[in-house]
């Protein structure tokens, strides 16, 4: 399978370019998206970023942003022809902040799963979390802490992937693999290994967030990740589990991988 960049279309930057967006309230109809676009052909105005998003059954949302650079008509003018487009029922024109600059605010909340909540967090914000934690807290506090936020979160995973209608228990550990990579964790997931009954799974990802941001040091680095992966298998194989780093980019390696096993209780 082919994977491509994608960009959200929360901030888009152009330098140089009229870019504008539209948001557009239209009916949840076959065709309407079509009709849009064959608008904006008709009066040389270039789609830049599109998203739409189901609010009920009648109606639907449109985010449009446009380079107006060599468009026939101004924006207040495109507004008035896209609410002359079947099944558009209102139209708001949304300016850039700067020249070439343009936010969306239109959507909130983000979602995630249907119905949760969610964010988007640039490597800027994560920083603050796998690197800034270090630095403010040291490497071993640090460590700690945010192994304990991944585990947490790892348990809350499964049990959400789980409620999923028709998923099976196997199902959850491909759920936890695509949705690692559709949201952008991990460039690549694998399940190298898988014992269901010995309660053992190694992982091997590639383009591991976390590693990515910490850079190279000479030993392994993820510690949120690795608590997402105790957890997430303590709740799959129903004991409770841990994660050993066994490969990690930031040592130099192609990849980061995980052996996943029983926690050793010392008597």
């Amino acid at each position: 399978m082919h994977r491509f960049p994608f960009d959200f279309g929360f901030v888009i930057r152009s330098p140089n370019k009229k870019i504008y967006g539209f948001s557009i309230l239209v009916e949840n109809m076959i065709g309407v998206i079509g009709n849009i676009g064959k608008a904006c052909a008709e009066n040389h105005i270039n789609i830049i970023n599109l998203k739409t998003s189901i609010i009920n059954k009648e109606l639907a949302h449109v985010f449009l942003a446009v380079d107006m650079t060599d468009a026939l008509v101004e924006p207040s003018d495109f507004r008035s022809k896209l609410l002359g487009v079947e099944g558009v029922r209102d139209v708001e024109v949304i300016n850039p902040i700067l020249p070439g600059l343009l936010i969306d605010t239109t959507h909130y909340p983000l979602k995630l799963y249907g119905d949760t909540r969610s964010i988007a967090a640039s490597e800027l914000i994560l920083w603050g979390i796998f690197v800034g934690l270090r630095e403010q807290l040291g490497e071993p506090v640090a460590a700690v802490t945010l192994w304990n936020m991944g585990y947490g979160a790892g348990k809350r995973l499964w049990d959400l992937y789980r409620s999923f209608r028709g998923a099976a228990v196997r199902d959850v550990v491909e759920l936890l693999r695509q949705v690692s990579m559709s949201t952008g964790w991990v460039s690549d997931f694998e399940l190298v290994e898988y014992d269901p009954v010995g309660c053992r799974a190694v992982v091997r990802v590639w383009d591991n967030i976390e590693c990515s941001i910490v850079g190279r040091s000479g030993k392994a680095e993820s510690h949120y990740i690795r608590g997402i992966l105790a957890g997430f298998f303590t709740k799959h194989f129903d004991v409770e589990c841990q994660a050993f780093e066994t490969r990690c980019i930031s040592k130099d390696d192609p990849y980061c991988e995980y052996e996943i096993k029983p926690k050793v209780v010392n008597v």
